[in-house]
């Protein structure tokens, strides 16, 4: 069974939670998303950032942050290129 994209009015830490499937490069992040209690699921990318550097996190997942805001903004906007209707990010 897939999950649906992710809901276009989430705030960005959500949103990274919330993806159903993982491919590529975001995968640390996503999975870094969803284990760290202190993870700013209502925070901007900006905040992800900060929490990221906060706990000297690998500082590869800096660009992917780049890379998974683009994506969350294109959906917020209503451009699905990033995401398959399946919910699984596009690489």
């Amino acid at each position: 069974m897939t999950s649906p994209p992710p809901n276009p009015g989430l705030p960005f830490g959500q949103w990274l939670a919330e993806i159903a499937e993982i491919n590529g490069d975001l995968h640390g992040l996503i999975m870094f998303s969803r284990a760290d209690p202190l993870f700013p699921r209502d925070g901007e990318p900006d905040a992800v950032r900060s929490r990221l550097q906060s706990v000297w996190a690998d500082q590869d997942l800096l660009p992917v942050v780049d890379e998974a805001e683009r994506l969350w903004r294109s959906t917020c906007q209503g451009d699905s290129s990033g995401v398959t209707p399946s919910g699984k990010l596009r690489k």
